[in-house]
Order: structure tokens, then C-alpha cells, then sequence
């Protein structure tokens, strides 16, 4: 009798464990499905011109200005930047330039908004006036006449007493300024295109290492601008 329940016996004990890790493999949660996506990073080369209002010695004076650089993901911009005066009545120029960063909060929306600065060297010229009143400090001369048979002669206490007027004479010299420069500002464009878009901005000129020039080299500025690429 024992036996005969032998075989039965093992049969089942090898089918019951042939059904314990399947049932426990349907039991036990599925891992989620992982997604993996990749976007194109929109990064190139980008040429910006633009103008600058500014004032210069305390005269207001516009500069033609260009950055180039390479955009990363429309976002940051690392390049360059330089700016230049062709010149004034006043005799007044400058030019400057160096290294530009900016950084841009929205490059996909349709308007955008960007902070930056700029640090570099410049050189200017400014000029200086000097005033001069004939030849002494006071501009009138008395000047002493009298008539003789030999003709006019000039003296002191005799005759006719005459004053001359020598209006005052100015002049205005030049000279030529180096200095360092740092630049902020803060601007905010429109994206017409994926590779167009207009800006403008203000900030604001710190010039430094140039003296008492100083003040006459830094100002605040506004600019209008157009930046072309990346695609």
C-alpha cells in the first residue's frame, strides 16, 4: 500500500514546486517602462549689431557697437563685444571692447529676457579748453597817446588816455585716455524667428584706471539691436 501511494506522491511535490516561482514571478510587480528622450540642443554662432546712446564727457554721443559669439542652447551666449565713437564736433572719440557673457530666461517664448556684462579695455580722446586773456590777466590796456610834430608816440601821463579792449582768446587741447571697462545691463527682446530676434536694453559704463577721468569716461546707456542665429 505504501507503495502504491509513492508515485502519486512524488509527482505532485514536483509539479507543486514548478508552480511556487511562477506564481510568485505574476505576484510581484512589473518595473515601470522607462522613456527616453532626446531634444536637440539649438546651440551656433551668432553675429548682434546695435547702437548705444550714451553721453561722453557730459555730451550725449551714439556708439556703433557688434557682439559676436556662439549661443548654447539659445541660452548663453559667451563671445565678445566692442564699441566705437567715429567722432564729434568737440574733437571727443572712443573705442572699447572685450569679453561679453549673457544669459537669456526665455529664448522660446515670443518675448525674451536677458542680463549680461561686459569687461574689457578702451581708449578715448578728450579735450580740455584754455582760456587765455590777451596778454596780461586783465583784458583792458590803457594805452597813453599824445600828439607831437614827429608824429604819434606812445607815454604815460601825457596827452590823451585811450582804453583797449583784447577780447579773450580760448583754445581747446586734446589728449588721449586709456582705461579698463565693465559693463551691465539688463535687456529684453522679441523672437520674430527662431534665428531672429530684436532687443533693446539699458546699463550702465563703469571706466576705471584712467584717473580723474574716470567720471568723464562712464555713463549710463540704452541700445537697440538685432541678433541673427543660431537656426
Amino acid at each position: 500500500m505504501t507503495t502504491r501511494w509513492l508515485a502519486p506522491g512524488a509527482i505532485a511535490a514536483v509539479i507543486a514546486a514548478a508552480a511556487t516561482p511562477a506564481a510568485a514571478q505574476e505576484a510581484a510587480p512589473r518595473p515601470a517602462a522607462s522613456t527616453f528622450v532626446v531634444e536637440e540642443m539649438r546651440s551656433g554662432f551668432v553675429v548682434a549689431p546695435d547702437y548705444r546712446f550714451t553721453e561722453l564727457d557730459g555730451t550725449p554721443v551714439g556708439l556703433l557697437g557688434l557682439r559676436a559669439g556662439v549661443v548654447t542652447d539659445r541660452r548663453l551666449f559667451i563671445g565678445g563685444a566692442g564699441y566705437w565713437l567715429p567722432g564729434t564736433r568737440d574733437g571727443l572719440e572712443m573705442l572699447y571692447g572685450g569679453g561679453l557673457v549673457e544669459w537669456f530666461a526665455n529664448p522660446d517664448g515670443l518675448v525674451d529676457f536677458s542680463v549680461g556684462g561686459l569687461m574689457g579695455m578702451g581708449t578715448a580722446t578728450l579735450t580740455d579748453g584754455i582760456g587765455s586773456f590777451g596778454t596780461a590777466w586783465f583784458p583792458f590796456h590803457r594805452l597813453a597817446e599824445r600828439y607831437a610834430d614827429h608824429g604819434w608816440r606812445h607815454g604815460w601821463g601825457h596827452g590823451r588816455h585811450d582804453w583797449r579792449f583784447d577780447p579773450p582768446r580760448f583754445g581747446r587741447s586734446h589728449f588721449r585716455q586709456e582705461f579698463f571697462v565693465a559693463e551691465p545691463q539688463a535687456s529684453v527682446h522679441l523672437n520674430l524667428k527662431d534665428w531672429l530676434r530684436v532687443g533693446a536694453g539699458a546699463g550702465y559704463r563703469f571706466a576705471g584706471a584712467a584717473g580723474e577721468a574716470n567720471g568723464r569716461l562712464s555713463g549710463f546707456t540704452a541700445s537697440i539691436g538685432v541678433q541673427i542665429g543660431p537656426p
